[in-house]
């Protein structure tokens, strides 16, 4: 009697063609000698999809069966409590179930079904002796892709995140018969309700959390993802992995057993995705491919009723769209040749999508159309105007740093309400369901030129979101900004390896730095080359604050001005705000209250008098709380004097910000006069004494110059007005704004 291997699998109705062709390529591979039982553990598969999938197998039933399980309502109220869903379906839960729904069996085999099986599982079911301590084999991520795990540190202790990478959940030989012995089902549902708030890879994490550490490693060729072709190309790539030795990864690519396409970018989606000619040698074999040249007819159909709305090409009997519907239904074999696939669907959309658009550039960004960082705003709004088609992926995951109340919905909604145009403009990172997903990459693929812009560190990867991997699988090129600030620490680890994967990926162009420190520290670590830096120094400044009317400005010793207002304006990222230099200058204010009744002070910003005790200065302080760039014009009208006491590496050893700071170029922009530390000399136009006040970081060399300007108020005026003309030139348009466009236009033309 052949021995049974029992094999679970858990999708909804939407992966039903992908589970034909993991069933198909599954059994043709199989060992005969063994008898498989398929499960599906499922909540809607309809009854005509059931008998489809019976279908698939039945070449195959001296030696196969298949059997539906119902699964419905399982798990409804729990998968609304789980925050971090990504292009999960609920299905993957039911894996934490497998012990008590299969009684009968002491171990079973658990498989995703967005997969190509090459070769012959049982070795793994076979070799899985239930008596050893261990509640289940799975295979261990490669190491060029482990850096994911450092989305988990903001969340996950450090023993924790040992726990979660010890294996990947889309093939795992399960011990039933120990699970059930200690009772590992409750402890798995209790992680979901307890843990559901910060796992990334839904019950992947859970199981990894509670049967750590006892996992027994399966081999690399069990699961090879797709994107181990992408990251080990070259033979160095082979050297020094943190997992696997060469010989291992070289048979995994060799002899794979499953292939897995563990990314949002699938073959039957994108059928240039890396090894998606393997998927293709199976759909033809399945009853299922009828109705996959179907939904790619469906597909067409939309996209010839788009072009002929659009009127973008003559659609006739004639035409490329229908020559190609009637070649694919007399046809259906020709799927055996992906590598003609291909080429009929880069000739459609060439000839079909206006002979394709020319270029789109995207948006990556966790703040934006968000106008409380007035920076980003006035640079991204510059591209939205300058550029025919720009896209912009916002996760809004920074919204709340600057206080903003509204969800990222709300604010894109708030957006494009005032700017109507740009209404189908934005995407909701991370992506909420495969549909959503696949809109954008259909829209992606219509343009012959792609191009990414990210600024800061924290945009290209998060504990949420992984813009690296994203811009790397859709092969959209990127020049990336590097402002200080945004999650740029020079002496934290988790930030250099963030830098060195930016670095490394084929998709990096052109990195753009504003202070000399960023570029030495890039150039020293060997980051990049020289010519792959772009040096803008500064920061891109609203237009309504360039050249502004000052005529109505009131300066300190004027004939209508007696009293000397000093401003501090930052937000708060420490308990008081000593990294901004707060501390400092309510220590100032006290000192200088003590000796002058006619000296105020002014605070915008997330600080208020709670932060450090102000009670002795309560009626000579005012504090404005996060104001907008339009409010600040009549605040600055009567303002002197702007501290920025900054001190850098108080967030971290590597943090630190740029010099000056865009509050301070704001506050110049409105002549009024800057006092500020550069402890790291990255000053390169403003002179001191004549455009600004260099201070130190102390409070007497603060009071002492704050002092003279108040003896000698006419000074004070000058250096307001020099100041004001100096930042009017460097931060004008054609020098921060048009060079940035100019570096795009360049990247474009060098694209291919």
């Amino acid at each position: 009697m052949k021995v049974e291997i029992p094999i679970m699998f858990c999708f909804d109705n939407n992966y039903v063609i992908p589970a034909a062709v993991a069933f198909y390529s599954l059994l043709e591979n199989a060992n005969k000698n063994f008898n498989y039982k398929l499960y599906v553990l499922h909540s809607d598969i309809t009854l005509d999809h059931q008998g489809k999938l019976n279908e698939t197998i039945k070449k195959f039933s001296d030696f196969s069966s298949l059997e539906f399980i119902d699964m419905s309502n399982r798990f409804d109220d729990l998968w609304q409590q789980i925050k971090t869903k990504g292009h999960f379906s609920k299905e993957v839960m039911y894996k934490v179930l497998v012990a008590s729904i299969f009684p009968q069996y002491d171990k079973i085999i658990i498989s995703d079904v967005d997969v190509v099986f090459l070769n012959d599982i049982s070795k793994s079911y076979t070799d899985f002796e239930v008596k050893e301590d261990y509640y289940l084999a799975g295979v261990q991520a490669v190491g060029k892709i482990m850096h994911y795990m450092d989305n988990y540190s903001p969340v996950f202790s450090d023993e924790e995140i040992k726990k979660l990478s010890a294996f990947c959940g889309g093939y795992i030989v399960f011990n039933l018969k120990k699970l059930r012995e200690d009772k590992m089902e409750e402890k798995f549902i209790e992680c979901f309700k307890k843990d559901g708030y910060r796992i990334n890879q839904m019950e992947q994490d859970v199981l990894n959390l509670c049967c750590y550490p006892k996992t027994k490693k399966l081999h690399l060729k069990y699961v090879a993802c797709s994107y181990i072709w992408d990251y080990y190309r070259e033979d160095s790539d082979f050297d020094n992995d943190q997992n696997y030795s060469r010989k291992e990864l070289e048979e995994s690519m060799k002899n794979t057993v499953q292939l897995h396409y563990a990314t949002s970018i699938k073959p039957w989606k994108n059928p240039d995705c890396t090894k998606a000619d393997e998927w293709f040698k199976y759909i033809v074999k399945t009853p299922l491919l009828n109705e996959y040249l179907k939904t790619l007819s469906n597909n067409l159909y939309i996209s010839k009723r788009k072009a002929e709305k659009q009127d973008l090409i003559n659609v006739n009997k004639k035409g490329l769209m229908y020559r190609l519907l009637r070649y694919i239904k007399r046809n259906p074999l020709f799927l055996f040749n992906s590598g003609f696939y291909k080429k009929i669907l880069k000739k459609l959309q060439v000839r079909f999508y206006v002979l394709k658009r020319d270029r789109i550039l995207y948006i990556f960004d966790d703040v934006f159309p968000c106008s409380l960082s007035p920076f980003r705003y006035e640079e991204y709004m510059s591209y939205f105007n300058y550029f025919k088609h720009v896209n912009c992926l916002t996760t809004g995951f920074s919204l709340s740093a600057l206080n903003e109340k509204n969800s990222v919905v709300k604010v894109i909604e708030n957006f494009t309400n005032q700017y109507p145009k740009f209404k189908k403009n934005f995407y909701v990172l991370p992506f909420k369901n495969e549909v959503y997903s696949q809109s954008f990459f259909d829209n992606m693929n219509i343009y012959k030129k792609r191009l990414a812009i990210i600024t800061f560190v924290n945009n290209m990867q998060t504990k949420d979101i992984d813009n690296i991997t994203f811009l790397n699988d859709a092969k959209i090129p990127f020049i990336f900004t590097l402002y200080p600030g945004g999650g740029f620490d020079m002496n934290d680890n988790a930030c250099i390896k963030k830098l060195k994967r930016i670095f490394s990926s084929n998709m990096f162009r052109k990195v753009v730095v504003t202070q000399h420190i960023t570029k030495k520290f890039l150039l020293e670590n060997n980051f990049c080359k020289e010519e792959d830096i772009c040096f803008i120094p500064g920061i891109v400044t609203p237009r309504e604050l360039l050249n502004i009317n000052i005529n109505q400005k009131i300066h300190y010793g004027g004939n209508d001005k007696s009293n000397l207002d000093i401003c501090f304006v930052a937000h708060k990222y420490t308990r008081n705000g000593a990294d901004k230099g707060y501390d400092k200058f309510i220590e100032v204010a006290k000192k200088l209250s003590k000796k002058y009744s006619n000296i105020y002070f002014h605070v915008v910003g997330s600080f208020d008098e709670k932060v450090i005790d102000i009670t002795e200065i309560k009626d000579r302080i005012k504090f404005y709380g996060i104001r907008k760039t339009e409010w600040f014009k009549d605040f600055y009208k009567d303002k002197d004097i702007i501290i920025s006491a900054n001190i850098p590496y108080v967030l971290g050893k590597g943090k630190f910000d740029g010099f000056p700071t865009g509050s301070c170029t704001e506050a110049m922009l409105n002549e009024v006069a800057l006092f500020a530390t550069d402890e790291l000399n990255q000053n390169i136009f403003l002179k001191d004494g004549e455009d600004f006040v260099k201070i130190k970081p102390s409070i007497s060399d603060i009071y002492k110059k704050i002092i003279y300007f108040y003896d000698n108020p006419k000074k004070l005026s000058k250096l307001a007005k020099e100041g004001y003309k100096v930042v009017n030139e460097k931060y004008s348009t054609s020098n921060q704004v048009k060079k940035r466009i100019r570096l795009i236009e360049s990247q474009f033309e060098k694209e291919k």
